[in-house]
Formats: structure tokens, C-alpha cells, sequence
């Protein structure tokens, strides 16, 4: 029972000599530590299922000798993130002792059960009622997570530090263009910092805002004791009440989720008591998709300027065509588009497959709901929470109804259908192409602006609107098109060796229409009401006319 602080616990080859008693083993799916864990044979399978561990508990076995505030208790979501959120690890033993170390220096003592119930406090009311299966991958409830609770700070941080970066810049070249930055220099403030930032902000966000952003949350790993028996009893017989206190129930939400018993029951109570607004859907595959496109479309726009250097000579030749004949430039500028983004069309065609799949399962999932029909390891637990949810609703069928009916509708809206992501995830999607829209007008040359447009200020307002339409209305609109082709050529083959190689070519050709009818429309508005704002503005209504009748 010696204290187990930071600096006393050891690495490399003395640490298993260094630990004496405290010896680590492998058993089933659970960690054994010196007996303070049980092994897994000797849980229930709700354990294993959703972290709370036995009907019999829920039914009232075990005497109350605990204090009830004792035992409703909260921890900050940031404690929740650490170390990328091991806590959802199978046994987070080093979560538990570094995290406890970490607090005020206090170490873990004996019971490693006692380091993670420590690191919660009683709470009257609660934020946030986090409700996952057990199933599902750590790494994707961790995602899911920081972009709920980092993402609209992650989002704000990078769009202001690029506008700061491309504002300073255009002063700097409207007053001394002489020492305008170079293209190096551009790339590296427009694009590449802010891609790092947001990526910094997104994964510790948490920690930057010294949890000032974040929420109080209930986790069944913390909060529910998993080494003592009566507080464990009490903490199980009390979730009706937790999940009366709390504002919002969080659900990370995959296609396994309807299915498990115990989520069902986390569910059922907290709807008998809230409206189903009160319900926040994090996807896990949604998350992933997010972040997967992010990645692609950062490497899309390196890619673009790559190319595009590399065929300047091209590029010169095809602005001197620019009052020859309209279809010349148009054409080449979409070509290299397709191009660049032709490396990562495979990558985007599998995650999108990937996520019509997972939709497709959840949706079908949700139409056909039944409480009879989730899985319960145990059996003897189905019939004491049915029974529960029974005393809650009065009836199965009525919670059965809302989930198909209302809860079905909001997992439609926050996550998007089958043909439809949801917009804010967009923004984080193709923002990149809003920052080489910057970098473009920061890194083209005098004479190029010269043989394009009059004037540089004309310059910055026409590619302004370009890459703008671009990042906020030409690829959300495309990505519509994208899940559309997808979902038609996973009916057409179920090869997937077939379908995402289909699927990736008319991507590219979707890429190469939307480029087209973009760049088309610009000069065309140029062509019929001259350069500034009527022309712009006639690009305006011949692009969004043409674009709604062509994707939408």
C-alpha cells in the first residue's frame, strides 16, 4: 500500500522490479493488479457492455451505507480526454495512477479503483451524461469527443489565424509591395500553420482553456466505484436519479449502440424524464470521416500548387488565351484540379462507402427498434430492466415508438442522411480550400494579376469570391453528388475492389464539372457586365443557377 506517485513509478528494465507487489497480468479482458480488479469471468456481461455491471444491483442488492451525494459525482471533461481518453481503455491502470499523481501531487494509494473514484467529486446537477458502449473503438470515442467539446474553438482559432495572417499581408503589399512575402513564406503562414493549429487546438483544446470551455460530466468508469460493493450497488440503484440530474446525455453513437441492453436502458431513462433535444449525437464514423477529409483536403491543395508550379510556362500560355476564347482557361484550370485532388479520391471514396454503410446499419437499426431485440450477456438481467423501463414509460411499446419515430429524426438531423452530411462538418472539410484561396492571391505575381484583371484590388475581390464559393457552396454541394455516385456504385457491385475505384472516377469527373461551370461562370460574368462588382455579381447568379439545376 506504499503510495504510487509520479516520480516513483518507474520505466525501462527496473520497472518490473521496481513495482515489488503491484504486478501486472493479463486475464480474459481485464488487467489483474494485485487482486484490486476482478477478472472479467467474474463480471457480468453488462460490464463488458456498457460499464455498468449487474441487474441484480439495479433491483437493490446491497445494503445503503454510502451518503447518496457521495455518490452522484461529476469529473471535467478534460480529465475524461487525458491521455487520449484511456479511461475507455479495458483497464485504464495508467490513467488512473498518472491521472491521480497529477492532481495537486496527490498519489494513487492500494486500490487503483480508488484513483479513478477520486477523480470525480459529488455534484448537485450534471452536465453531461456520457453514454457509449464498450465495443466501440477508444481512439473513435476520443475523437468524437474533442470535437464536440474542442470544436467550435478549434474551428475559430484556425479561420481567425489565417484571416489575421491574410489581412497582414495585404497591408503589406498594398504599402510597400517590394516587400510582399515570398510563395515559401506565404504557403507557410496561410496554410501549413493554421492546419497545425487547428490541429493543436483540436487535440488540446481542453487543456489550452484550463477547462474553462468544458463541461462536468458523469462516466460509469469514474463515477460508478468498480471496487467496492455497496458503493458500486448504491451507484447503479441511483442512475435513474443521475440521469434526472442532468442537463444533456451524450451518446457516442455507432451502429452497436441500439443494440446493447444497457444503452437501451441509459436511453429509456433519460427520455422519461427530457426531451429528446436534450440528446446529442457524436458519430463515430462521422468524427473519422471528418477528420480523414480535413487530411485530404490539405493534401489536395498542396498538391494543386504543385502542379500548378510546376507547369507555370502552361499557365502563361493559357492567360494569353484569356481573350481568345473563354473554354481554353476554364478547361486547364479544372484539369489541374482534377489532377491534384486524383491521390486522394481513393482514400474519400472509401470513407464515404464506409460511412453509408454505418449510416445505412444505424437507420436500420432504429426503424426496426425493439427492447426485446438488444443484446444482454446475461440474461438474467434482461427481465429486471425491462422492468425498469417499464416502470419508467408504463409501457415498451411507447419507448419503442419514440425511438423509431423522434429519436430516429434527430439522429437524422444532427448526423445527416444517407445523401447528406451534416454542413458544420463540411466547414471543417473544405475550409483548407479557403485557405489556398489566401495563399493564391498572396503568392501571384504582378504581371499574372495584370494580364488577368485591372488592378490587384480587383484581383483580391474576383479570387475572394472564387475560392469562397469554392470552400462554402461548390464542394458541400459536390459532396451531395459524391454520396449519391457512391451509394449507386456500392448497389451496382458489392466488390469493394470495383465500387471505390468507380466511385473515386466520378468523384474526379464531379470535381472537374463543379471547376468547370465555377471558372466558366466568372468569366462569363466578366464577359457580359465587365470586371468589379457587376460582374461578380453576374457570376453570382449564372454560377448558383447553373450549379442548383446541374448538383442539387
Amino acid at each position: 500500500s506504499s503510495p504510487v506517485g509520479r516520480k516513483s513509478w518507474p520505466r525501462g528494465p527496473g520497472r518490473r522490479k521496481a513495482l515489488g507487489p503491484i504486478r501486472l497480468r493479463r486475464l480474459g479482458s481485464a488487467t489483474l493488479c494485485s487482486g484490486a480488479l476482478r477478472p472479467a469471468s467474474a463480471m457480468s456481461g453488462s460490464a463488458r457492455s456498457n460499464g455498468v455491471e449487474s441487474a441484480a444491483l439495479l433491483s437493490g442488492a446491497g445494503e445503503r451505507r454510502a451518503d447518496q451525494r457521495e455518490l452522484i459525482r461529476t469529473v471535467p471533461s478534460s480529465v475524461v480526454l487525458r491521455r487520449c481518453a484511456a479511461v475507455f481503455g479495458v483497464a485504464p491502470v495508467y490513467f488512473a495512477i498518472s491521472s491521480a499523481s497529477g492532481r495537486g501531487g496527490e498519489a494513487a494509494h492500494g486500490d487503483l479503483h480508488d484513483a479513478l473514484w477520486n477523480l470525480g467529486a459529488p455534484a448537485d446537477s450534471i452536465d453531461d451524461f456520457v453514454s457509449h458502449s464498450w465495443s466501440d473503438s477508444r481512439l473513435k470515442k476520443c475523437l468524437a469527443l474533442l470535437y464536440y467539446y474542442n470544436g467550435r474553438l478549434t474551428l475559430a482559432v484556425a479561420m481567425a489565424l489565417s484571416a489575421v495572417v491574410f489581412a497582414g499581408g495585404v497591408a503589406v503589399r498594398l504599402a510597400a509591395p517590394s516587400r510582399a512575402m515570398g510563395p515559401f513564406w506565404v504557403w507557410l503562414l496561410c496554410l501549413d500553420l493554421p492546419a497545425a493549429v487547428y490541429l493543436a487546438v483540436l487535440c488540446f483544446g481542453h487543456r489550452i482553456t484550463c477547462n474553462a470551455v468544458g463541461s462536468r460530466v458523469w462516466l460509469d468508469k469514474i463515477c460508478v466505484h468498480q471496487g467496492d460493493p455497496e458503493r458500486k450497488a448504491m451507484g447503479i440503484r441511483l442512475i435513474g436519479d443521475i440521469l434526472r440530474r442532468s442537463r444533456r446525455m451524450i451518446i457516442l453513437h455507432s451502429d452497436a449502440y441500439s443494440s446493447r441492453l444497457w444503452c437501451v436502458y441509459e436511453l429509456g431513462q433519460f427520455l422519461a424524464s427530457s426531451p429528446v433535444d436534450s440528446l446529442r449525437f457524436l458519430s463515430l464514423d462521422t468524427a473519422m470521416f471528418t477528420l480523414a477529409g480535413f487530411f485530404c483536403s490539405v493534401g489536395s491543395v498542396l498538391s494543386s500548387q504543385w502542379h500548378f508550379q510546376s507547369a507555370a510556362e502552361d499557365l502563361e500560355h493559357v492567360n494569353d488565351q484569356l481573350g481568345e476564347a473563354m473554354w481554353v482557361p476554364t478547361l486547364a484550370v479544372s484539369a489541374y484540379w482534377v489532377i491534384a485532388f486524383s491521390p486522394f479520391s481513393i482514400p474519400l471514396a472509401a470513407a464515404l462507402a464506409a460511412r453509408l454503410a454505418t449510416q445505412s446499419s444505424v437507420n436500420d437499426g432504429l426503424s426496426t427498434f425493439t427492447v426485446s431485440a438488444a443484446a444482454c450477456t446475461v440474461e438474467s438481467d434482461r427481465a429486471v430492466v425491462e422492468g425498469a423501463l417499464r416502470e419508467a414509460w408504463g409501457d415498451l411499446s411507447r419507448f419503442e415508438d419514440t425511438v423509431r419515430t423522434e429519436v430516429k429524426a434527430c439522429v437524422a438531423d444532427v448526423l445527416g442522411a444517407h445523401t447528406r452530411v451534416p454542413y458544420s462538418a463540411q466547414l471543417v472539410l473544405w475550409m483548407p480550400l479557403l485557405w489556398n484561396g489566401f495563399c493564391d492571391i498572396l503568392s501571384t505575381p504582378d504581371e499574372v494579376v495584370e494580364m488577368q484583371v485591372p488592378g490587384w484590388k480587383t484581383y483580391v475581390v474576383v479570387n475572394m469570391w472564387f475560392f469562397g464559393c469554392q470552400a462554402f457552396f461548390l464542394f458541400p454541394l459536390l459532396l451531395q453528388a459524391f454520396l449519391k455516385w457512391v451509394r449507386l456504385c456500392t448497389k451496382l457491385s458489392s466488390w469493394r475492389c470495383l465500387s471505390i475505384p468507380l466511385s473515386a472516377t466520378g468523384m474526379l469527373l464531379c470535381i472537374f464539372a463543379g471547376h468547370f461551370l465555377l471558372v466558366g461562370s466568372a468569366l462569363a460574368g466578366g464577359a457580359l457586365m465587365g470586371t468589379g462588382i457587376p460582374g461578380i455579381a453576374a457570376a453570382v447568379v449564372i454560377y448558383v443557377a447553373t450549379s442548383v439545376a446541374l448538383f442539387a
